[in-house]
């Protein structure tokens, strides 16, 4: 009887460690998330100042605020080096008004993203983003419009008052404006990559160019 019961025992000691081995075998692959995931976290880096979504992607936060951080830079040497071709009759702070006006415009544009193609074994994939955009060139034309009526009306009386008037009549334009109906459309290309999250090596949708990518978003974005 005894013998019986160890034989018995053996062959469920037997069974579980072959299902246990199976289970380990079949372990599920972890999943990655689909491209249109990080394309979205930059768009709503750049739209929003959201930097939460960009992390959960494989980039540190310290990465996500200095890409933020460089965009607002980037948008604001680009804007004092167009307005000021007249003449340095702009400051530095007054233009901070400026950039202020649209990162809050952008943040009530709606969007659409969708994952184009994907293929995991070449690593390659394209999303494609759509987007409201800003309408500067409708904006210029009102501003225009108001500063002859400034100066017309005497608002204006001395050339060094225009700068500051102009910015600041801008911001509030920027503000007042509403986002274009029409979404227009780009295509991102993405690369498959290695990171680090959590001091883990993971697998990760990534831009193809960073460059590249973070201009295309940027054109979108505006409406000349």
């Amino acid at each position: 009887m005894k013998r019986q019961m160890k034989k018995k025992l053996a062959v469920l000691l037997s069974l579980v460690l072959i299902v246990s081995l199976a289970l380990a075998g079949c372990k599920k692959k972890e999943e990655i998330p689909e491209p249109d995931k990080l394309a979205e976290a930059y768009y709503l880096l750049f739209t929003r100042g959201n930097t939460k979504e960009i992390v959960k992607y494989g980039h540190t936060e310290a990465e996500a605020k200095k890409a933020l951080n460089t965009y607002k830079t980037s948008m604001k040497s680009s804007f004092m080096t167009s307005a000021n071709t007249a003449g340095n009759i702009f400051k530095s702070e007054d233009a901070d008004k400026v950039i202020d006006a649209l990162l809050h415009s952008l943040s009530k544009l709606k969007y659409e993203v969708k994952t184009d193609e994907k293929d995991e074994k070449e690593g390659t994939a394209t999303v494609i983003l759509k987007s409201q955009s800003v309408n500067l060139s409708e904006i210029q034309s009102k501003l225009m419009a108001n500063v002859r009526k400034a100066a017309a009306s005497g608002k204006i009386t001395d050339q060094s008052q225009i700068g500051t008037y102009v910015l600041t009549e801008m911001a509030k334009l920027i503000k007042e404006t509403k986002p274009t109906k029409e979404m227009k459309e780009t295509t991102l290309k993405m690369k498959l990559k290695k990171v680090k999250i959590n001091k883990k090596e993971v697998e990760r949708w990534m831009p193809e160019n960073n460059y590249t990518f973070e201009m295309q978003i940027g054109r979108l974005l505006i409406s000349q």
